[in-house]
């Protein structure tokens, strides 16, 4: 029993997160459709990545990490916001790195 148990969760562990990033990729995606009013399928997910490639542009500058820098000291004084912003943020870091 205790294997079948531990089966599960890592079956868990495994699964969980695919179907979160996969709804939420859907949810950005059909949201920024609807924004667009463009009839093409698929232009929400074309302007997603322009505008995360976009805000990754802008973050390399040296006024925008000390704004980034001032804003992460902020969100790290929130208690549950703190947690959440942090535990993403290593999430993030041990995948992609710094």
């Amino acid at each position: 029993m205790k294997r079948l148990f531990k089966y599960f969760v890592q079956g868990l562990i495994l699964t969980v997160p695919t179907v979160v990033t996969a709804y939420v990729c859907y949810v950005v995606f059909t949201r920024i459709d609807g924004w667009l009013g463009i009839p093409i399928p698929g232009a929400g997910f074309i302007a997603t990545l322009l505008l995360i490639t976009l805000v990754g542009f802008i973050g390399t500058s040296f006024v925008t990490r000390t704004l980034l820098t001032t804003f992460e000291e902020a969100l790290n004084r929130l208690p549950f916001v703190r947690l959440v912003y942090a535990s993403t943020k290593d999430l993030l870091n041990a995948f992609v790195g710094e």
